[in-house]
């Protein structure tokens, strides 16, 4: 659904007038949107969603956006972005009091229906140098929120607190980014073969694998830039013969386990729950500097078959 025709939204607003509208869920006050011309810039996607701590001389935030006004976007004058930061141990900088980036409505340029488009991208560099931080200071983990502000050229603005969340979600004007430090993994790291060794017991006294295997780690075709994925078949050592399971997992602030959240099941049970593998409650964080080895914790019997809790079992990788 487009919310950026204007003849469109006077249509919706009869319609939500005669069915007596609730007011504060439209993403701005009705009055505002027909008497003093709200604007908004809207996500159309995400190009780069992270600031790269393994390449921080060209890491950016990136992802195209639309402008919305009464006029077609001609209203805008420009938007302007300010940030402030989290890091991971919890100590915060406060949000810049003057913008570190504005792009005037010239930056834009017609998209397919008309609209002012343009790709924004927020490099790491000017963030931190309005904020007072070096690169020294950023560690895995750390967040920054990046928030944006339409001005218009009658002097209004329109920023976060103009948009419900409903607006935020479904018509993608959040008029904010939380960004994280995190890591795009370039292809030849943490991939090929690697020696899997059991470091803590699982269901029963038996282990998800065989006590030590070796399988190749290669790249999650399904999130290229933090997945990895293994294959190794359940509780080979104690029930063998039972069908290789393919096992993906995430490099973020911690190595975790990355598949459907009550886990996967192995073929094996008491009944028609079953045991499966699947996210632990404890997590080891990666050496982005040394693939030579890594620790993942896996949970065993996540959905709690044969009367039995989960168990965290430790996988110790070494290539």
């Amino acid at each position: 659904m487009k919310l950026f025709k204007y003849s469109t939204i006077i249509a919706l607003l009869v319609f939500l007038s005669a069915c007596s509208v609730n007011e504060d869920k439209f993403p701005i006050p009705l009055d505002t949107v027909l008497n003093t011309n709200g604007a908004y810039l809207t996500v159309l996607n995400v190009e780069t969603a992270i600031f790269d701590i393994l390449d921080l001389d060209n890491a950016a935030y990136v992802f195209n956006g639309e402008i919305f006004d009464r006029e077609g976007g001609n209203l805008v004058q420009n938007v302007q972005f300010y940030a402030s930061y989290t890091s991971i141990d919890g100590a915060r900088l406060p949000e810049t009091s003057q913008p570190f980036k504005t792009l005037e409505r010239g930056a834009f340029s017609a998209g397919e229906n008309g609209l002012p488009r343009a790709r924004i991208e927020i490099q790491i560099s000017e963030v931190i140098a309005a904020l007072g931080l070096t690169e020294d200071d950023l560690t895995l983990g750390d967040r920054f929120n990046i928030r944006w502000v339409l001005n218009l050229t009658n002097g209004q603005s329109f920023t976060r607190g103009d948009a419900s969340p409903d607006a935020e979600g479904a018509f993608r004007t959040p008029y904010q980014a939380n960004v994280a430090v995190l890591a795009n993994l370039p292809p030849d790291l943490f991939v090929g073969s690697y020696q899997f060794e059991q470091q803590a017991g699982g269901v029963f006294g038996w282990w998800t694998f065989s006590q030590v295997f070796t399988t190749d780690v290669s790249i999650n075709p399904d999130n290229t830039a933090t997945g990895r994925l293994f294959t190794a078949e359940p509780y080979a050592q104690n029930w063998g013969g039972l069908a290789p399971l393919t096992v993906p997992f995430n490099f973020g602030v911690n190595i975790e386990y990355a598949g459907p959240s009550d886990g996967q099941g192995v073929g094996l049970g008491c009944g028609p729950i079953g045991l499966a593998i699947g996210p632990a409650s404890q997590a080891a964080g990666p050496d982005l500097s040394d693939d030579s080895s890594f620790t993942l914790w896996l949970g065993d019997n996540v959905r709690g078959d044969c009367g039995a809790p989960p168990v965290n079992v430790r996988l110790e990788a070494t290539k």
